[in-house]
């Protein structure tokens, strides 16, 4: 038993922030459809923030947009929306590890005509805690979900999500969904458990020796 504890409390420290609690928000838990988001939503772990953004699985328009069996989140309108903030819920430290996006309309032309451009790629911004930025541009193959492996975005403060057109506005329409991640405890929670976990060995030594 003693081993054991040992073991448990070596390799806590060992380990130390690398140990992460992760989830995949799948938005399938908001109560909304399609109704205008102005204020930070907590959605299955992680914090959404923008002055106008959408949770729905139909996103009803002229330009024939984007429906599925299971709910998304969109930004649908440059002139509209802004960049979508996303924070760990309570705060902390956190990591990405992938996620879908896809294009929000299946008229591309009439969209842009109306000035509701499809964006070309999604832009992501990674907040690195102490200091730093990651910085991804996915390229939106076609109107349909595809998933994105995403490399560096560990250890971020915030990320922020923007849709791109090339050669025009910085802010066109875009969807996302099963967002995976991971929550990263403090290095001082772990240096304490790993404290907890030693006391616990030196006092069965003591009531062993005993």
């Amino acid at each position: 038993m003693l081993k054991k504890l040992a073991c448990l409390a070596i390799l806590s420290l060992l380990v130390g922030p690398g140990v992460a609690s992760a989830g995949i928000v799948t938005f399938e838990s908001t109560a909304t459809s399609n109704a205008i988001e102005t204020t930070a939503n907590d959605v299955e772990g992680l914090t959404f923030n923008s002055s106008h953004y959408h949770f729905t699985d139909t996103q009803v328009s002229s330009f024939g947009g984007l429906v599925t069996p299971f709910k998304y989140m969109s930004l649908d309108a440059p002139e509209l929306g802004s960049p979508v903030t996303v924070t760990l819920t309570g705060g902390g430290i956190f990591s990405v590890l992938s996620l879908d996006a896809s294009q929000l309309w299946g008229d591309s032309a009439a969209a842009a005509a109306g000035n509701y451009n499809n964006a070309d790629y999604l832009h992501l911004v990674g907040n690195i805690s102490g200091g730093g930025v990651v910085t991804a541009d996915l390229g939106l193959l076609a109107f349909g979900f595809n998933n994105y492996a995403l490399s560096g975005f560990t250890n971020l403060d915030s990320m922020v999500i923007s849709g791109f057109v090339v050669g025009g506005t910085s802010n066109a329409s875009w969807a996302v969904d099963n967002m995976e991640f991971s929550a990263i405890p403090e290095p001082g929670t772990m240096m304490l458990l790993g404290s907890g976990l030693v006391g616990l060995v030196g006092y069965g030594r003591r009531r062993f020796k005993k």
